[in-house]
């Protein structure tokens, strides 16, 4: 997928998690580089959010209960709203063949936790200026 031109001070990100936690340092960190930060818990929470919140950038946990972050891409790149919204999956899982499914499955990069901070927010930067 290629990136929108949107910097990402100006960018609404979409971060999508089921341990809450995790999805208020999701907020926290990208609170502080981006224009709006929505956080969704699961995978249909996360598509109601997208009827009417278009994101410049989704960021998803892959291991989620009921629906996973495969579902979720899925499910956006069939929508013809978000189907190039550049997307980020993160999980804490190691092997690289969960890598290479989230990037068969849509998403534009992998990212493992715990987040390098360092590292996560210029990747995100890197997208979204394609």
């Amino acid at each position: 997928m290629v990136g929108m031109g949107v910097a990402l001070h100006d960018a609404v990100v979409l971060a999508v998690d089921d341990d809450e936690e995790m999805r208020e340092l999701l907020a926290l960190i990208l609170g502080r580089h981006v224009r709006e930060v929505v956080v969704a818990g699961s995978v249909d929470e996360a598509m109601t959010v997208l009827a009417s919140v278009h994101p410049a950038l989704i960021v998803s946990d892959i291991c989620m209960p009921d629906n996973d972050g495969y579902d979720l891409i899925r499910r956006v790149r069939s929508t013809r709203e978000n189907r190039a919204t550049p997307a980020v999956a993160l999980s804490a899982y190691a092997q690289d063949g969960c890598r290479d499914a989230a990037l068969a499955a849509g998403y534009d990069m992998f990212l493992r936790k715990p987040l390098d901070v360092a590292h996560f927010v210029p990747v995100l930067e890197a997208l979204l200026l394609g």
